[in-house]
């Protein structure tokens, strides 16, 4: 899942395991990658992904994500989602969507070239799966690394598990 530093023209692709893809837009990637922890006092960054299903739920495009607010605590090792403003950002873009757009996910950096989530992170994710998710329903976790983009999937009370890149 590297990526060339700079690029930004092609969307990131990564297949989806309901034989569909996740599509993550160009201006997407490109604000995460903006928060690569790349100093050694870069705090981690973080937020909400929001996007659309298309073909019956097969194949998701994040087409936004809310970026690190105010309210948030960050630390190098460390980001919470604190910020009223990002579960506002949601709300909005459903309610302007008709419903269309919706939360699909949560994002965040860690301090490491290949990013691989902590063993905080595959609590959170499970809670996550278990207690807001519903029956039917998938949430995608996304770490951006210093040199690449790593995407786990999970589905109501299941365990997270990690997305391929799609050609």
């Amino acid at each position: 899942p590297r990526y060339p530093r700079g690029m930004t023209t092609a969307p990131l692709r990564f297949a989806h395991p309901r034989d569909g893809t996740l599509t993550i837009n160009p201006d997407v990637a490109q604000a995460l990658r903006a928060f690569e922890q790349h100093a050694l006092d870069a705090p981690e960054a973080g937020g909400l992904l929001i996007g659309h299903l298309d073909r019956d739920g097969f194949d998701v495009v994040i087409d936004a994500a809310t970026l690190p607010r105010p309210g948030d605590v960050r630390s190098r090792y460390n980001f919470e989602r604190n910020d009223p403003g990002h579960s506002a950002a949601v709300r909005r873009a459903f309610e302007e969507s008709n419903g269309a757009r919706q939360h699909l996910g949560d994002w965040h950096t860690h301090a490491e070239p290949i990013p691989s989530p902590s063993t905080e992170d595959l609590v959170q994710w499970t809670d996550t799966l278990r207690e807001h998710v519903k029956p039917g329903e998938a949430c995608f976790f996304v770490i951006v690394g210093q040199s690449a983009i790593g995407v786990w999937h999970g589905e109501h009370g299941g365990t997270p598990l990690p997305l391929e890149r799609a050609s």
